[in-house]
């Protein structure tokens, strides 16, 4: 069989699989709102905050040794959104969903911990690179870094007969290129390309998947795409400093000669390189939730199935969960007490303790409305869990009005629990359009007070109907409240609150 009947074969049975195309649900819709020239950082923070994992892996790289460090450190995924930027998020997403889709249940895989291994220490060089040459994004880079061998992982994943095939191979002494040509009749370069284009990935990720490795190009010959030039030296440099089986490994002296011609970096500056990654690989992994040196086999502790007194298994449940959300609500007023006291700007803020809410999963829903005095109304600013932020801003609340629960709230500087909108006390009092749109039947409003006088207005609530807000979570927020309100203090003039 020719290598052209192979490679036509394999592509065909690539096809049959209808899992290929649904990757990672998360990360198209994060590329719908991304992709939304309406869409604000709240917007795409929204859908983020769906996926627990996926938001501490962002939040944690932005804060990582990797990332260009900041004044302090981002505590919201709002604000990493607008420090990173849509498109940097979009493609971080993409990367980190990629792990959690792809990686194998078999950890004893050696092969596919290396990948991982020299995937995240490509990146970790890749985005050095591209500061060190002040290219455009060093995020982008990281992720090209990340996903240059995606078609590896595809093999792996999707045909692990062929995998297994070609990891023999390599045992025996192939390249893995070799042994990828005579099994497939392709290279993975080109399976990464063909996904990608599927996922509709941006022209320079499918570049770099398709020419990492400058099959063919004379050495001195800059790359049309520059991202793949860098990419290409990140490479090298990985395996240099990771070797991976069946990978050709070039001396210290043709490398550094191709990071000249290619890149203009001095000898001194790939020395730099090697000893970077060789001290952050780790780490970096470690950020990602990639366990590529150790297996963590502890898994989640299972309920005894011999207990056979529901009533005690229920009590046990709703202790234990109890206890787990004390433990969270104390977390999230330590890391609000810090990011208080580095926040610079009110919106800071506000996003901070409304985000805090949501991402912790505390409540469903978290709107914030602030009080304007000169017009008399309170109006929607941020909210978590709603549809987008537009539909928030669009509600107003007259502060005149004597029939309005948020206004008696403002007036009164009163917490309120409504228990049940439907309750004749509050069908007068409650916009039914309001309530109906977000899908709720209870909520609490809390004040934020600041100089003695309300600024803003947080409505937190459920959307589940057998989820009750009770007196000691109302507790908790009011104490957030006035947190968030002596912080304010620091920033809000007391005469804007009296004019």
């Amino acid at each position: 069989m020719t290598n052209k009947e192979r490679k036509a074969r394999y592509y065909n049975k690539l096809k049959k699989d209808a899992d290929l195309y649904s990757y990672a649900p998360i990360a198209l819709r994060i590329r719908e709102v991304a992709n939304n020239p309406n869409a604000s950082a709240a917007d795409l923070a929204n859908v983020i905050l769906h996926d627990h994992g996926l938001t501490t892996k962002i939040l944690k790289l932005a804060n990582s040794a990797y990332y260009p460090p900041y004044n302090r450190r981002i505590s919201t995924l709002t604000h990493a959104v607008v420090i990173m930027g849509f498109h940097t998020i979009k493609t971080l997403a993409l990367s980190v969903s990629l792990y959690e889709r792809f990686q194998k249940s078999d950890d004893g895989d050696s092969m596919m911990r290396t990948f991982w291994i020299h995937s995240v220490a490509t990146a970790l060089c890749s985005n050095q690179i591209a500061q060190m040459l002040k290219y455009k994004s060093g995020e982008e880079a990281f992720v090209a870094g990340f996903l240059h061998d995606i078609g590896k992982l595809l093999i792996s994943f999707f045909t692990p007969v062929e995998w297994d095939a070609i990891s023999m191979k390599i045992e025996m002494g192939y390249t893995s290129m070799q042994a990828e040509l005579q099994q497939l009749g392709t290279y993975h370069t080109e399976v990464g390309e063909y996904v990608g284009t599927e996922w509709n990935l941006p022209e320079n990720l499918l570049a770099v998947m398709r020419n990492h490795h400058r099959i063919g190009v004379r050495e001195t010959k800059k790359s049309t795409e520059p991202l793949v030039d860098i990419v290409y030296i990140a490479n090298l440099i990985a395996h240099r400093v990771f070797h991976e089986k069946g990978a050709s490994v070039c001396s210290l002296k043709d490398l550094k000669r191709q990071a000249k011609y290619l890149l203009n970096l001095s000898s001194e500056q790939v020395n730099k390189l090697i000893d970077f990654v060789k001290q952050n690989t780790t780490n970096t992994a470690e950020e990602l939730s990639i366990p590529i040196f150790s297996l963590n086999d502890v898994g989640e502790s299972q309920e005894d199935a011999s207990v056979e007194d529901e009533t005690t298994l229920k009590e046990i449940t709703a202790l234990k969960n109890f206890i787990q959300r004390k433990n969270v609500e104390k977390r999230l007023m330590f890391e609000l007490s810090e990011s208080f006291r580095q926040s610079t700007k009110i919106s800071e803020i506000y996003t901070a303790f409304t985000e805090g809410f949501f991402r912790n999963r505390l409540f469903d829903v978290v709107i914030l409305f602030r009080v304007n005095r000169r017009v008399e109304y309170l109006e929607g600013v941020l909210a978590y869990g709603v549809e987008s932020q537009e539909e928030i801003r669009n509600y107003r609340f007259k502060l005149s009005s004597k029939n309005n629960v948020f206004a008696t709230v403002v007036e009164e500087n009163r917490t309120e629990l409504v228990v049940d909108v439907t309750q004749p006390a509050y069908v007068d009092t409650i916009d039914k359009s309001f309530v109906d749109s977000l899908n709720i039947t209870s909520f609490a409003c809390v004040p934020v007070v600041v100089w003695g006088k309300v600024e803003s207005l947080l409505m937190v609530s459920y959307y589940n109907e057998d989820s009750v807000i009770n007196d000691d979570m109302i507790e908790m927020v009011h104490l957030i409240a006035m947190q968030a309100g002596s912080a304010l203090e620091r920033l809000i003039p007391n005469k804007r609150l009296i004019e």
